[in-house]
């Protein structure tokens, strides 16, 4: 028997899944766990409940939302520096996470994943005052995740990306920003269309965006796709839906502990954490390797 908090933000996912994440509840009850379930609000909420369920003396923290909220909760578990893991129910519009993890998205195969109490320790990447568990990103693109809206999201789940990445197609093919990236790996300055700092393999749906990312080695997988001209970008693009794009002339990729990113014009670019809004350039990162634990399938 688990005392299971579950932190629920009720205006993520697709239309359809609140009854499935009904049946979780139900399964949970009924295996005789005690479970509290908190909703969410606003913004920080999953945050600040996570760190009272610690305190409070919680087994486990179940989040069913999306990357946004997961995001919430790894930061609350990493800020308490405790060994409590928590468990990805996969109800929102992406869940890239939970997708590198291939965690299961029902609730009866999720409830037996609980019962094996498998937990791993994973990476997070540490970002100015920010935590991130699966992806810092700027630039073409970038920010559709968080700046798409939520009522989109809920009826046409991954399809509000596309829908919203086709409304911007005209800008973002001739858009780059001078960049300065520093690390001890690789040092460069140039223009870029776009970076992805990433801890996963998934990244907006796109499950072979950094292909060869793991979450428990103590590195980024650093991707810098470099102002490329224009009849090259449907080529890479293309390279991008099936993996290979590392092998592009115009992608710089390099994996790192330590990562620092400065803007040398005087444009503006926002970073987009998890699918939510974090702020401006420049960036430090950095991992804390094996910072907190998650409840995975063996």
């Amino acid at each position: 028997m688990k005392k299971i908090k579950i932190i629920q933000n009720p205006s993520s996912g697709r239309v359809g899944f609140e009854d499935e994440f009904n049946e979780l509840c139900r399964l949970l009850i009924n295996k005789s766990h005690v479970i509290h379930l908190f909703k969410t609000s606003g913004k920080d909420d999953a945050y600040n409940e996570t760190k009272r369920a610690i305190e409070e003396g919680y087994d486990l923290i179940v989040v069913s939302g999306g990357d946004g909220t997961v995001n919430e909760v790894a930061k609350g578990l990493y800020e308490s520096n405790t060994q409590v893991p928590m468990a990805i129910f996969r109800t929102g519009t992406v869940n890239d996470f939970a997708t590198h993890l291939k965690l299961p998205n029902t609730a009866e195969a999720f409830v037996k994943m609980i019962d094996r109490d498998y937990k791993i320790p994973v990476d997070v990447g540490v970002l100015n005052e920010e935590v991130f568990i699966n992806i810092a990103a700027a630039g073409i693109f970038t920010s559709i995740a968080h700046v798409t809206k939520k009522e989109m999201k809920k009826y046409f789940g991954r399809g509000a990306y596309y829908l919203e990445a086709m409304a911007k197609l005209p800008k973002n093919l001739t858009q780059s920003y001078r960049l300065r990236v520093t690390s001890d790996e690789f040092s460069h300055e140039d223009d870029y269309h776009l970076f992805m700092i990433t801890n996963s393999s998934s990244v907006g749906g796109f499950d072979k965006m950094s292909p060869v990312a793991e979450i428990q080695d103590g590195y980024f997988d650093c991707i810098f796709l470099r102002k490329a001209p224009l009849v090259m970008q449907a080529d890479i693009f293309m390279k991008i839906l099936m993996g290979k794009h590392l092998e592009s002339p115009y992608v710089d990729f390099f994996r790192s502990k330590h990562i620092k990113v400065e803007l040398l014009d005087d444009q503006k670019l926002d970073v987009d954490i998890d699918g939510e809004f974090g702020g401006g350039l420049p960036i430090d990162i950095h991992v804390e390797e094996g910072a907190i634990y998650v409840i995975a399938d063996e």
